[in-house]
């Protein structure tokens, strides 16, 4: 199990400035200005966070919710994307490539079944996003990214192939 990360940041960035391009006369892109935009993409990243935490029925207490695995996978897809947006606007990009030895472990990671465990991992994530808006704590960073990686391919089952592919793709039209 191996993203292509270096790709996908690629193309993230890159589509960034194609839409940067284009949004130039666009007077909220210029009011925004650079801090502005980090804010806002941290905070689409939480709601797509929480968007997936939401399909994925983890609220729900019931037992057998439908997921919808296309949309879970575009929306987490989408979450990631906007992770690397987020690490390439702070210059953190070194967090979110991951050697041979972070994979494995996210490889060896029990997948979290119990709502619980689920409801947890996603409010851990969502705490550690705080800390890196407010503290910026590359730690944290680092943290809730192999956190939703864990979540995404291990607990949601999702083939890397798919997630590498469907998140190439959705850089390609908008984040």
């Amino acid at each position: 199990m191996k993203l292509d990360v270096t790709k996908m940041l690629h193309r993230v960035i890159d589509a960034d400035w194609a839409r940067a391009d284009a949004a130039a006369d666009d007077d909220n892109a210029v009011l925004l200005g650079a801090s502005g935009r980090q804010d806002n993409i941290m905070t689409a990243i939480i709601i797509k966070w929480s968007q997936g935490a939401q399909l994925a029925g983890w609220s729900q207490l019931q037992k057998d919710v439908q997921v919808d695995s296309k949309s879970l996978l575009k929306t987490y897809c989408q979450c990631l994307n906007l992770m690397l947006l987020w690490a390439a606007k702070r210059q953190w990009t070194h967090l979110v490539v991951l050697d041979d030895a972070g994979w494995q472990r996210i490889e060896r990671a029990d997948a979290a079944k119990k709502t619980v465990d689920l409801n947890k991992q996603f409010l851990t994530v969502i705490r550690l996003l705080s800390d890196v808006q407010f503290t910026h704590s590359q730690d944290s960073f680092r943290h809730a990214w192999h956190l939703m990686l864990k979540v995404i391919l291990i607990d949601c089952g999702f083939a890397d192939h798919a997630v590498e592919n469907c998140a190439v793709a959705l850089s390609q039209t908008k984040i």
